[in-house]
């Protein structure tokens, strides 16, 4: 069943929206579970997101994935120790890496055992970071665009969407894919370019870009941007809750 991303039943129209049938949570299950390889280029990351994929980040992970990640600076609290500790090498004991059922446990629940994992996933580089802002600017990194990679083809993506709660679920967002048995010359070289430039930043290369040490990550708490993302970050535990229980009741 793994790795088959040419098999996955993509949106007609390459369009996902929150709400929606094809939605963002629809196509980043898909991916984690028919990719071995995720670049993901966010403006926030939430690890909230991952609880709430648990299934797919379980699978993904569970069949060796590894995930490439270029956030911006701003993060929560418990996700800034758990991205220091893994960056920093912080012991941490993580189970069976191999072990789904035991992962998605891990990731469902969202409480110490999880954050300890993410450090540990951080710190063995299946959850590689570059955290980065503009270089002698005010801005921030914002971007959200990434691939999905099996080994033969790569489905590829862009949008306004960050992998948060509020990105995933509650905002009004579009996601669209673009898919390397594409025949258009112009998706081909878009992938391409996708590609050289994430594998640019990752090696750090770019000239443009900051490239900061978990120590420059802010807290949410500290930070205030007036900004959507930035409340999520600050009441993720409230918000994760209020999302499963809403779940639950649709599953009745």
């Amino acid at each position: 069943k793994n790795n088959m991303l040419y098999e996955v039943d993509w949106a007609e129209d390459g369009t996902y929206r929150p709400g929606e049938y094809n939605s963002p949570e629809k196509l980043f299950n898909d991916c984690l579970e028919n990719s071995n390889e995720i670049d993901l280029k966010l403006g926030y990351f939430s690890s909230a997101a991952i609880s709430v994929l648990a299934d797919g980040f379980a699978s993904f992970i569970s069949n060796g994935g590894r995930m490439r990640m270029i956030i911006n600076h701003i993060v929560s609290d418990e996700d800034k120790e758990a991205i220091s500790k893994g960056i920093h090498g912080g012991f941490i004991n993580c189970f069976d890496l191999t072990n789904f059922e035991e992962l998605k446990k891990t990731f469902d629940e969202y409480q110490k055992q999880f954050f300890d994992c993410l450090a540990f996933l951080i710190y063995d580089k299946r959850i590689d970071i570059r955290i980065v802002k503009p270089r002698n600017k005010k801005g921030i990194a914002h971007t959200k665009s990434g691939q999905f990679r099996d080994g033969d083809s790569i489905t590829s993506f862009t949008g306004s969407a960050n992998f948060t709660l509020n990105g995933l679920f509650n905002n009004l967002e579009e996601i669209t894919i673009d898919r390397s048995d594409s025949i258009d010359r112009m998706v081909q070289k878009r992938i391409t370019s996708q590609r050289e430039d994430f594998d640019s930043i990752m090696q750090m290369k770019k000239r443009n870009i900051e490239y900061l040490s978990p120590d420059n990550l802010v807290s949410a708490i500290k930070s205030n941007f007036g900004d959507k993302d930035i409340e999520e970050l600050l009441n993720v535990e409230q918000k994760l809750k209020k999302l499963k229980l809403e779940r639950k009741i649709q599953e009745k």
